[in-house]
């Protein structure tokens, strides 16, 4: 793909996303959920959160959780909401130990036993996500924890081995690869450094990348979850948390992250998102708006991150699926930059500069993603750039100064897309390196007699819920199907293969258009085969007799070139034999 990021001296080419994976496994999407921000928190609170992050692609919240027993309490209602609130059906979650908590909560022989306690609670519930067989596990550091064993990996596999349910233990240890092969008795590791200037572990250290974490657990048989993160601000002052830098958020950090994780050798098992509301370190990516927040916190204040959000469910859907976006629906313009210059003095901050500002770039950054060619404009201070686009999705980039700031997509001369940001200040009071956050989108198709809503909000109306498209970024324009026995209503593309065979007949006859999402084995009428692709765009065929699959229907990838190509039925038309074209790459010019 073409990203090109005006400004720079040089456009960037980069392999298409669809070419990027050498190697394809199932992929999994978390985002890290802050319990300790939740202690006015309902179950209402829990089911907003989970319905925003389901929407967005995210298939679980790792529930990072201190020892108080009011935080026990809130994890006991997320479980509950989880587990019997059909507007959440399938959404999962899994515990976090923040050991720097917990460590000082219990003794080294104490420990043990109480960090079983809390597996045993909670990982044997069915909405706590499952890979390989155990319930996932995972913690924020904790690589010196021994729990008064011999050593620390003696400590966790005390652990592994005394919980009641079998557990996949995935934590997070602030350790060099090359220490990985002391950990045996974990089941992979969570990489947390995710950012541009953390002098401990920037993400492009030497020694200490992403393709080094994922070598080193490869060697040991060990699975990699990686972190993607779009900033790193905090601010708090001496006499408090004493924490006051800029780790980045520049060069399109989201996305860029994202892309990094498609061009891996080997897709990363799972990717945690960093986070879902820690805004005392601004990477949060949902509203701090009647959520609480940290005393102090004020450079959240007014900064909505939940564009983001939006903007990720684009590349995690593209991370699922073999790195093939979704086809573009809807236009849709994200922007977001940083509210004053890096140089800029406050008048009335007492903390001093965030270590690390020096390095950041005073840029608005953008993103388009269009149905087809557009000129986009970003106003800055009454001086605009404008800048043509192709469909697909790319990436821009302006340099700002101090004053205002607006967005606006036109098309054959009439604009389709604007906004208007928050000014840019050249005299802040306080410093602040967070970033303002937005988006702006045309009105979703409708075309569907039923309209378009998010599908789970008509699980209990068959008619409605097959005769509409869901409205959310992740499954935009997917047609919504009702699985029978307690599957609700879902989008076409969330539907589990093993699921096709509840879905009512009529849910998918209506449906003609080539579009993908569909596996091809759940497919029984011949016509309809004729007319499809499955989720990794390749071409259904229908057989004469059963492919081996046992499948009259089946995808041209998974059929036996050797031997199976006979088979195919001769009357299906000519281009279901030829390999499928890809959407449009990830960005593109």
């Amino acid at each position: 793909m073409i990203s090109f990021r005006f400004g720079k001296a040089t456009a960037t080419l980069l392999l298409s996303a669809a070419t990027m994976l050498a190697t394809v496994h199932s992929t999994h999407v978390f985002i890290h959920h802050m319990v300790g921000l939740t202690h006015s928190y309902d179950k209402a609170d829990w089911e907003r959160d989970m319905i925003e992050a389901k929407n967005a692609g995210i298939e679980a919240f790792a529930l990072n959780m201190g020892p108080g027993s009011w935080e026990r309490e809130r994890v006991r209602d997320a479980y509950l909401v989880a587990e019997t609130f059909p507007t959440v059906f399938g959404f999962k979650l899994f515990i976090s130990y923040d050991m720097d908590h917990f460590e000082h909560g219990y003794t080294a022989a104490g420990l043990g036993p109480a960090m079983k306690d809390y597996v045993d609670e909670f990982a044997a519930s069915s909405a706590n996500f499952v890979y390989n067989g155990g319930a996932i596990v995972s913690t924020f550091s904790g690589g010196s924890t021994d729990f008064g064993l011999a050593d620390t990996n003696a400590g966790w596999q005390w652990l592994k081995d005394n919980t009641v349910p079998t557990i996949y233990l995935l934590p997070s240890f602030f350790i060099h690869p090359t220490s990985i092969s002391n950990f045996p008795a974990v089941d992979g590791l969570f990489k947390w450094k995710a950012w541009q200037y953390d002098g401990k572990g920037d993400r492009n250290q030497v020694g200490r990348t992403d393709a080094d974490w994922q070598a080193a657990l490869q060697a040991n048989g060990q699975t990699f979850m990686a972190s993607v993160s779009p900033c790193f601000f905090t601010h708090y002052p001496v006499s408090g948390w004493n924490k006051n830098w800029y780790f980045g958020g520049d060069d399109h950090l989201l996305v860029t992250r994202w892309e990094e994780m498609m061009s891996l050798v080997s897709t990363p098992e799972f990717v945690e998102l960093v986070t879902y509301n820690d805004f005392g370190e601004s990477h949060y990516m949902t509203s701090p708006d009647n959520r609480p927040a940290p005393s102090g916190t004020d450079w959240v204040v007014g900064f909505d991150h939940t564009a983001w959000l939006r903007l990720s469910s684009i590349y995690a859907h593209a991370y699922q699926n073999s790195g093939n976006v979704a086809s573009v629906s809807q236009d849709q313009l994200f922007y977001y930059y940083r509210p004053h210059p890096k140089a800029a003095v406050a008048t009335g901050d007492t903390e001093g500069p965030p270590w690390h500002c020096i390095e950041a770039e005073d840029s608005i950054y953008a993103v388009a993603v269009m149905k087809s060619a557009a000129m986009v404009h970003i106003e800055n201070a009454g001086t605009t750039v404008s800048t043509a686009v192709g469909a697909g999705i790319t990436l821009l980039e302006v340099p700002f100064v101090a004053g205002s700031v607006s967005v606006s997509v036109e098309r054959s001369s009439v604009t389709i897309l604007s906004a208007t940001g928050m000014d840019i200040e050249a005299s802040p009071v306080k410093y602040n390196f967070n970033y303002f956050v937005d988006d702006v989108a045309e009105a979703l198709d409708t075309a569907r007699q039923g309209g378009s809503v998010p599908c789970y909000t008509l699980w209990s109306d068959v008619a409605l819920c097959c005769s509409s498209k869901d409205s959310r970024p992740a499954f935009l324009n997917q047609d919504c199907v009702h699985v029978n026995g307690g599957g609700g209503c879902q989008p076409s593309g969330f539907v589990a293969d093993a699921d096709w065979a509840k879905v009512v007949d009529n849910c998918r006859a209506t449906i003609v258009e080539p579009e993908p999402g569909y596996p091809c084995a759940s497919i029984t009428s011949k016509d309809e085969c004729c007319k499809r692709k499955d989720s990794n765009l390749s071409n259904c065929v229908y057989g004469n007799t059963a492919f081996a699959s046992g499948a009259m229907c089946e995808s041209y990838e998974n059929i036996d070139a050797a031997g199976e190509i006979s088979n195919i039925d001769a009357t299906c038309p000519i281009d279901s034999t030829t390999p499928a074209t890809t959407n449009p790459p990830l960005t593109q010019a």
